[in-house]
């Protein structure tokens, strides 16, 4: 009988006897032994690296699908580019130097002209902005909502580095 731990289980597996009579007695049992350990081993190697190269793959898909959407937005809006981690991508102007959301939210503070005016933001980038804006007003207005929470709350998320609403 053959018994062995893989991963903490426990496997058992008797040897005919008819496979090793007359083929040189405990030896050829022994190496039997040791084969299909090795086969066991690297059965549940391949699962385990089979079950990982999965996993890549479909984070290779849908990160391809992301890029797909994001090169399909820079090229219907010049200028605007992507950045941030995979989980939290985000369009931003590179003239401007900003995000769309900032611009946007610059625009919904100040207006049109006193932005161009006031602010050092060039025509171009504003124009793209809110043309952005105008196709994508979700993704737009959940990242102008996230930004405008109370100082307490992003106490409560970074207290090592906002410091508390009370102490200032």
């Amino acid at each position: 009988m053959l018994v062995v731990t893989v991963d903490q289980r426990t496997v058992r597996e008797d040897l005919p006897a008819e496979r090793v009579s007359g083929r040189g007695g405990q030896a050829e049992v022994d190496r039997l032994q040791r084969e299909r350990l090795r086969r066991l081993r690297n059965l549940d190697d391949y699962k385990r690296i089979s079950l990982v190269n999965q996993k890549r793959y479909r984070e290779s898909n849908r990160n391809k699908s992301v890029q797909a959407q994001e090169t399909a937005r820079a090229r219907r809006f010049t200028g605007v580019s992507f950045r941030g981690p995979s989980h939290d991508r985000r369009a931003w102007v590179g003239w401007a130097g900003l995000d769309v959301w900032e611009v946007v939210e610059a625009y919904k503070a100040m207006g049109y002209e006193e932005l161009l005016r006031e602010g050092e933001i060039p025509k171009k980038a504003l124009d793209v902005s809110l043309g952005y804006y105008e196709a994508f007003p979700a993704e737009i207005d959940r990242a102008v909502s996230e930004n405008r929470r109370a100082s307490q709350d992003w106490h409560e998320l970074f207290p090592d580095v906002i410091p508390s609403p009370s102490a200032s």
